[in-house]
């Protein structure tokens, strides 16, 4: 990543000088325009030069020259009348770019020293592009102890650091499945574990709308196919070939060039495939690609109009290192590009039409199987270069987002705070993992966007990051990515976002968060109504046939009571039957789950309660989070939570004003039971107060529910049947089942 910024601040250094310097010869006095590249370094000779749009129709010939006025051979490369590219062989004109300076690390960045000149028709004596080697091949040896069987792990192969038994070999030859002819590009290291990893690339042009499949001869030696950065075909998938090998499925290709790369894994005395292409007219074994092209693109990208050198124009975009994510098999590639200067601005997008963003260092990070297009503006010149479609290399990158625990229950209004951390087991290069950003975006419950927060990243193995943002009311889910706009490189994140109302399926509880359906899940209370008894409370009937009741309880009674039998809705039935015979009540239990917290206890119970359908629902709860240390305050917002579900469910709401249990401070105890009491006042709703009850009742509690007394380790019968029976009596006394909705 150091070049990449060192690199940069020379660019940016330079750029002006370039513009400012005295302009090459105009060597072709009839060309209106030229473009303006670098000379190549070895061994890419061949090149293919993009011609911005702006031109693309008004130019048909072009001639290509040195800056020394060495004549090249260049064709124009044109579909439906509209210039392209232009491919020139700059063979024998390479450049060795100049050491860096003592205070530098890198070389300097490339500059223009060859002129291609774009006529309205074309020249009277044309020097044609006449090129025979234009694919470009790279091999080089690993140690491999498996195989690549798919082609999403030939991808990730090729993207591996592994084993390198030697370095990279870079060459050219006429068509794919072929070596140049020289010895070290054939022989193997005595290692049974050897393989060569081997990567063609040209480009291929469709003058007309057109399907094809692309295969290969033979299916022994491992290989995929790509076509403009996607897998085409594959040796194990696909068509099976008559006389060997295999095609892949039919590709539409719209007019223009296309990228075409070959990946090949190949162990010893193994044979090189050769690539095919099928077409509907031709040979149904496939014909090996004809008329190829080049893939190399010059770094410098310069247009200048003749006579007018104040509106030359340019852009430099350095291709750096490609990282792609184990998590998602995206990709991110790095470019260092040119800054502004002399009065030009330079913009970059992806080929989606999305701008991308440069940092002030010149770091421009692009979704990766592709080169970003590049728009330049002078005045009122505007130029746009094209970018393409080809897949990178890179390096491996494995890393997560993970979020920190989240509250339970959110107060309405209140501002939800995400604390996200970014863990690395591949470092990301500093420059990078700060340009990169994390995007919360909020969605209603058709999956439409309602809001967009962005953060920077710290560049730091697990820092903090904390975002915080106020949710929409129709915000149902939070989905949080890591990447460029509209392009997440790590497994994202959901948050799901239950509001009273939402369906409650699907609950459970882990450690200390809820989840619904393998998503993280907060709850959203509504505003409080703005005047007291203003609840849409449904109305129960007492004509009606039946009346269920679902208890909800954390401390009556629990799963696990030794000594202790006594079922305490067995006693509420009792007692109310005498006036409601055909009253029944269900207990739920609202305890730990195995492996959450206390404070969790009652949302696994609550979705099981409304399961039940029940008419009422009393929620004799709490118990369990406040003797886990929640505070009364945070108590109240699920406890507020659980009552308004339960109303939006058509389930009257019964609440109880807890107690003072022995495994609660008197304090918070006191607490809980006021801000019981305000909810049961602003929503209407009846309040069972037990914990009054124990006050006035002081002398005659059972022991283990006497102030000082030491906690069992579960109620016994007496305390079960006290509290119990509390509960029955305050129900009869608060509950008036032809007036729950006066």
């Amino acid at each position: 990543m150091a070049r990449i910024l060192l690199f940069t601040m020379l660019i940016s250094t330079l750029a002006g000088g370039f513009a400012s310097a005295t302009p090459a010869t105009w060597q072709e006095s009839a060309a209106p325009v030229r473009l303006r590249i670098e000379r190549p370094s070895r061994p890419y000779s061949q090149l293919l030069v993009p011609v911005p749009t702006e031109w693309s129709a008004a130019y048909q010939g072009a001639l290509a020259f040195t800056d020394q006025g060495t004549p090249l051979p260049a064709s124009p490369i044109a579909v439906g009348g509209n210039l392209l590219a232009v491919a020139v062989n700059a063979q024998g004109q390479f450049t060795v770019r100049p050491p860096a300076a003592s205070d530098q690390n890198d070389m300097a960045p490339p500059k223009p020293e060859i002129s291609i000149y774009l006529f309205p028709k074309p020249p009277a004596q044309p020097r044609p592009y006449d090129g025979k080697t234009v694919v470009t091949v790279d091999r080089e040896i690993r140690s491999l102890t498996t195989r690549a069987f798919t082609a999403a792990e030939m991808l990730r192969l090729f993207s591996a650091s592994g084993r390198r038994r030697s370095r990279q070999h870079t060459g050219l030859v006429e068509n794919f499945g072929q070596l140049p002819d020289r010895d070290n590009w054939k022989t193997f290291p005595d290692n049974r574990n050897a393989a060569a990893l081997l990567h063609w690339e040209a480009s291929w042009l469709t003058p007309a709308s057109t399907e094809v499949a692309f295969g290969a001869d033979q299916t022994h030696t491992a290989w995929t196919i790509l076509v403009d950065g996607r897998i085409a075909a594959s040796w194990q998938e696909g068509e099976p070939r008559a006389s060997g090998g295999a095609f892949g499925p039919k590709l539409h290709l719209e007019p223009g060039v296309h990228t075409i790369q070959m990946l090949v894994v190949q162990k010893p005395e193994e044979q090189l495939p050769n690539c095919l292409v099928r077409t509907a007219s031709g040979n149904p074994a496939g014909d090996t690609l004809s008329e190829l092209l080049p893939a190399f693109r010059p770094e410098w990208l310069g247009a200048e109009s003749n006579n007018e050198a104040k509106y030359s124009l340019h852009a430099v975009i350095t291709p750096d290192t490609t990282h792609r994510f184990r998590a998602t098999d995206n990709a991110i590639s790095a470019f260092t590009v040119a800054l502004e200067a002399d009065g030009t601005s330079r913009s970059y997008f992806d080929l989606r039409g999305r701008k991308l963003s440069a940092t002030d260092d010149g770091l421009l990070l692009c979704p990766a199987c592709q080169t970003p297009t590049a728009v330049i503006s002078k005045d009122s010149t505007r130029l746009t270069f094209p970018g393409r479609r080809h897949w990178q290399a890179g390096t491996l990158v494995n890393g997560r987002l993970r979020l920190d625990d989240l509250p339970t229950v959110l107060p309405h209004a209140k501002p939800l705070t995400l604390n996200l951390r970014l863990e690395w087991q591949e470092m990301l290069p500093e420059a990078i993992q700060q340009a990169l950003l994390v995007t919360v975006t909020q969605m209603d419950g058709k999956g439409a966007e309602l809001a967009t927060s962005t953060a920077a990243t710290v560049a730091e193995n697990g820092a903090v990051l904390s975002v915080t943002m106020p949710l929409a009311d129709a915000c149902r889910q939070v989905t949080i990515t890591y990447g460029l706009p509209g392009y997440s490189v790590l497994a994202p994140l959901t948050l799901s976002v239950l509001r009273p109302g939402d369906s409650l399926a699907g609950l459970n509880a882990i450690g200390v968060n809820v989840f619904q359906h393998d998503n993280r899940a907060i709850f959203v209370c509504n505003p409080l109504p703005q005047s007291p008894l203003a609840s849409d409370m449904p109305a129960v009937s007492s004509s009606s046939p039946s009346l269920r009741i679902a208890l909800l309880d954390d401390f009556m009674a629990t799963a696990t009571a030794p000594g202790a039998e006594l079922l305490p809705e067995t006693v509420m039935e009792t007692t109310l039957q005498q006036k409601t015979p055909a009253l029944q009540i269900t207990r739920v239990q609202a305890v730990n789950p195995p492996g959450a917290t206390s404070r969790l206890a009652p949302w696994e119970a609550l979705a099981a309660a409304h399961d039940l359908r029940p008419e009422m629902m009393i929620l004799a709860i709490g118990a369990l989070p406040l003797a886990d240390g929640m505070t009364p305050r945070e108590w109240s917002s699920h406890l507020l939570f659980a009552a308004q579900s339960g109303l939006a469910a058509g389930i009257v709401p019964i609440l109880v004003a807890l107690p003072s249990l022995p495994t609660i401070a008197p304090a918070s105890s006191r607490l809980a039971a006021l801000y019981t009491k305000e909810i049961g006042l602003a929503l209407g709703l009846p309040v069972l107060d037990l914990h009054s009850r124990r006050l006035a009742e002081a002398d005659n509690l059972p022991p283990c529910t006497q102030p000082g007394a030491p906690a069992p380790a579960t109620p016994n019968d007496q305390a079960r049947h006290w509290l119990a029976a509390t509960a029955a009596k305050a129900f009869q006394q608060s509950v008036r089942l032809d007036q729950v909705n006066p």
